[in-house]
């Protein structure tokens, strides 16, 4: 298996549950942002969803629903302290255990602040429109609250999305780049390199298409599982990237090319995510010459951060054109 067929790649697709990432995807969830200042309100849910509110989103005043066991609860204020229609507010959704993330706004600085008793989490906006604190404190504070809905949340808040699918890619390849450091050290035992090479692969593809899978339902995409799938493999070249990626590993020497491997995973992990992300959100697909200059890129930026040895590696050269 150090060079995966397009049959071996669809063999392992059986092993994966595509039916419960779907249904993880598609999870039916309802937030409420609540406070005294409606405009503010409306404008941190137009951040989460786009011009048009989603229905699963809720929009109210410090009077809200007592019976509604919300996932999650965003109160906007412009106190440091709660006042107590606010505490009120927030004594409700305690009783359904709803995790509250407060928004300060207007704020000199958005940044995160220290949350009260009772709050999740508590962060600063300049303004309720703030897109640039949105994306630096709260759309990752929203996806730490409830890191099992973060999927769904992709899938139906367009304004979340970007975020989900980044988080996606970077975990599942700080993931893959983490197995291959931990597996790599038992390479060293003499006569187990080649069968924990093999065993490498079949785990790294398997994150990897579950990667890829995840990231096309959170765009939206639509179908049988086969079908999609057989979409996502055309994307990357019928395995074409899973083919180089594993010449790349199996390549390397053992304990010496372990750092290196890491890296490789790393890498070719994330140029995976991105060109499967292009796709699925329909914009140009990258070209040859833009994937060898991201895997080369990353190639780089990781050997310096963890000081590998300046030994050739795939990436400080451009790729061969060819599959063969």
């Amino acid at each position: 298996m150090s060079k995966l067929s397009f049959v071996s790649i669809v063999k392992l697709l059986r092993e994966i549950d595509l039916d419960a990432i779907r249904k993880e995807v598609e999870r039916r969830f309802t937030l409420v942002i609540f406070g005294e200042a409606t405009q503010a309100t409306i404008e941190v849910g137009r951040l989460l969803s786009g011009p048009d509110i989603h229905p699963w989103i809720d929009l109210a005043d410090t009077n809200i629903a007592a019976n509604i066991a919300y996932d999650l609860g965003i109160l906007i204020t412009t106190h440091q302290k709660p006042t107590q229609a606010e505490k009120a507010a927030m004594e409700k959704l305690h009783r359904h255990k709803t995790p509250i993330i407060v928004v300060e706004t207007p704020a000199p600085t958005a940044m995160k602040g220290i949350p009260r008793r009772g709050e999740f989490a508590r962060v600063k906006l300049r303004r309720a429109d703030d897109r640039e604190g949105f994306a630096d404190v709260l759309a990752p504070t929203i996806l730490d609250a409830r890191d099992d809905l973060q999927l769904a949340f992709g899938r139906q808040l367009e304004g979340l999305r970007p975020f989900v699918v980044q988080r996606l890619i970077e975990e599942t390849a700080t993931t893959n780049a983490t197995y291959v450091l931990t597996t790599g050290l038992a390479e060293s035992v003499p006569g187990l390199n080649v069968p924990l090479n093999v065993a490498d692969m079949v785990v790294l593809t398997k994150n990897q298409m579950m990667m890829a899978y995840k990231i096309a339902l959170v765009y939206g995409k639509e179908g049988a599982p086969r079908d999609l799938i057989g979409e996502i493999l055309g994307v990357l070249g019928g395995g074409f990237f899973f083919r180089q990626l594993a010449r790349y590993l199996v390549g390397l020497l053992p304990v010496a090319g372990i750092p290196a491997k890491a890296i490789i995973a790393y890498a070719g992990t994330y140029v995976i995510g991105e060109a499967v992300r292009r796709w699925a959100a329909g914009e140009v697909p990258m070209t040859p010459d833009e994937v060898r200059a991201m895997f080369s890129t990353f190639v780089r930026k990781k050997r310096l951060v963890l000081n590998t040895p300046q030994e050739p590696l795939p990436g400080d050269e451009p790729t061969p054109q060819g599959d063969g």
